[in-house]
């Protein structure tokens, strides 16, 4: 990753995060809200109080504290990160892009009824599978059939969870997004975004509470309470919706959308939509940059390879190269040692061992010229190979 120059006074930064939010500042300014926080701390700027922004939208007016001289530090400097240019299908970036357009006209929101009629048959055969079903420990309804939508919550709260999922297809389909049943139990269902598969599912949080002992438990605790040394809790569905996108991945912003104190999954499903288009773009850029990824891997791989095998063939000529060397330098010391044999014959004749020193000399050269690389080896008896009796 790459770093860049960032530069502004203390006075331009002042006005800037009087003038908006520092929500709303980060993608203007090209800085991550913590560093702007490291900013105003180090440089001692004044920042608008909690509630600044709400008293001023309803026309309240706020005391605006004057920003004080800081000798020697009025101008900002940061070496700031610059995130790598990622790839993109530009083609699908663009559909989504057209997409998100539309899905903010006030003709695209999607209204959750407040009766579930004419039912999407995916819901319908889910409402089938849950009106009657089991409960897991968390109170949740286990549905009886395989194939089932990916609706985890209790029964009290199924009408509702219905509502939002048959609302929610019948608006993906609509906008050409495909709804598949998976059979699986991790992600029961998946949809079909711009080409890339999610899985999506509704799921009702519940609240975590100790598990009271009976009376013979609290007992037996007493003499044994090794055997309650390790807490035991019951879950009770408390109403509250969680809406998420479940493809195993946590890298493509927004994953839940969950009921707060005053919004409700009900009001999310445009939001869920988009960002489910944001995800599959994202999805699609990280398996381009994969490929140029692995691809760069083979090409440095066969590099290597490349790299190994001449090294190999160096090593080879360099060993030889060596071992012909010291194979000259040896014939070369016998060579000069016959010629003093020779020049010693010239004064008086004598023989060499076992031969006359004449038949010495010849068969001393022909031992040099076997070992010089340079030469033609002669015959030798000890290229004869020697047979086994056995």
């Amino acid at each position: 990753m790459k770093t860049r120059e960032w530069r502004m006074t203390r006075q331009e930064f002042y006005e800037q995060i009087w003038s908006k939010p520092l929500k709303v500042l980060e993608k203007e300014i090209g800085l991550w809200y913590g560093q702007m926080l490291g900013i105003i701390r180090d440089y001692k700027i004044p920042q608008p109080p909690m509630g600044y922004w709400m008293k001023l939208a309803h026309g309240k007016l706020v005391q605006k504290p004057p920003l004080e001289p800081l000798p020697g530090n009025e101008d900002i400097v940061l070496s700031v990160y610059v995130p790598d240019e990622r790839p993109y299908d530009e083609q699908q970036k663009q559909q989504s892009e057209d997409l998100l357009a539309e899905e903010s006209s006030p003709e695209r929101r999607v209204i959750v009824p407040n009766e579930l009629t004419d039912a999407h048959p995916l819901v319908a055969r889910a409402e089938r599978s849950l009106r009657n079903a089991s409960t897991n420990e968390r109170q949740l309804l286990i549905p009886s059939a395989q194939n089932c939508l990916d609706i985890r919550v209790s029964k009290g709260a199924l009408p509702r969870a219905l509502r939002i999922m048959d609302a929610l297809l019948k608006a993906l389909e609509a906008r050409g997004i495909s709804v598949e049943l998976t059979g699986e139990q991790k992600i029961p269902t998946q949809v079909v975004v711009l080409g890339e598969t999610f899985g999506i599912g509704i799921e009702e949080k519940a609240d975590r509470r100790e598990k009271e002992l009976t009376p013979q438990q609290k007992k037996e605790k007493e003499r044994r309470p090794w055997m309650y040394s390790r807490q035991e809790y019951t879950y009770h569905p408390n109403g509250q919706f969680v809406l998420s996108i479940k493809e195993g991945r946590t890298d493509y912003g927004r994953q839940n959308w969950s009921d707060g104190k005053v919004q409700r999954v009900e009001n999310l499903l445009n939001k869920f939509i988009c960002a489910l288009y944001r995800s599959a773009v994202t999805a699609r850029s990280d398996r381009i940059q994969r490929e140029i990824d692995e691809a760069k891997r083979l090409e440095r791989q066969r590099r290597n390879e490349e790299l190994r095998r001449l090294q190999q063939i160096e090593r080879t000529r360099l060993e030889n190269l060596e071992k012909h060397a010291e194979l000259w330098k040896r014939s070369e010391v016998i060579r000069a040692y016959v010629a003093a044999v020779q020049e010693r014959t010239d004064k008086d004749t004598f023989t060499y061992g076992d031969l006359p020193v004449t038949e010495w000399i010849d068969w001393a050269l022909q031992q040099a010229d076997r070992l010089d690389p340079l030469c033609v080896s002669p015959y030798s008896v000890l290229d004869e190979k020697v047979d086994s009796w056995w």
